[in-house]
């Protein structure tokens, strides 16, 4: 639960700073990297066991690793920080 917490911290701080138009483009980058990671061998080995803890995939932008797939798709503008961060979690299976 402490991880949820601070992970969700960490999220608010990166997004509090940028606009709603950054916040959707760099969500929308995130949402596609982990979508990109997921498949990759190093997440999918020993059942998951090498994917990172979500607060050190945030501290790291893990979203800016070499060989990330990019995503051009932008989100609703309206989007409160709360619903983006749980969409992000969602997407890496922590909420």
């Amino acid at each position: 639960h402490d991880s949820k917490q601070s992970a969700y911290k960490k999220f608010t701080n990166i997004m509090k700073v940028k606009s709603t138009e950054e916040q959707n483009e760099l969500l929308s980058k995130m949402i596609a990297a982990i979508d990109s990671q997921k498949q990759s061998e190093q997440w999918q080995k020993e059942d998951g066991k090498f994917i990172p803890m979500p607060t050190t995939y945030l501290n790291q932008a893990r979203w800016e690793d070499e060989g990330v797939v990019a995503n051009d798709q932008s989100l609703n503008n309206q989007q409160p920080s709360q619903h983006i961060a749980k969409t992000l979690l969602d997407k890496i299976n922590l909420s």
